[in-house]
């Protein structure tokens, strides 16, 4: 099942009570066994994946990072790629 925030707030607070909230919810119904979720919004994390003639590839698989701001604080990843070598600055909104 995939829970998704249609609202585009960024606030993943916001989002992390909803999730909560739904698996806790979904925890109470007898006939689901082994109900959990993957989604923490305190645990910052990445993934660059190239799209390029229609084909999907991870450069760089799910990663945590301390560069990342969790709550409502927007961040921007911005991928520059030569040659072999990528750089990916954060750059953070106030």
């Amino acid at each position: 099942m995939c829970l998704l925030d249609k609202t585009n707030s960024g606030d993943y607070d916001a989002f992390a009570k909803v999730n909560d909230d739904f698996i806790a919810a979904l925890k109470k119904r007898k006939e689901l066994k082994g109900v959990f979720t993957f989604f923490a919004n305190n645990y910052p994390q990445y993934e660059i994946i190239k799209h390029k003639g229609g084909q999907q590839t991870t450069v760089v698989p799910w990663a945590k990072s301390d560069s990342i701001r969790t709550g409502a604080s927007k961040n921007q990843l911005e991928v520059r790629a030569r040659g072999a070598e990528a750089h990916a600055p954060v750059r953070h909104d106030q």
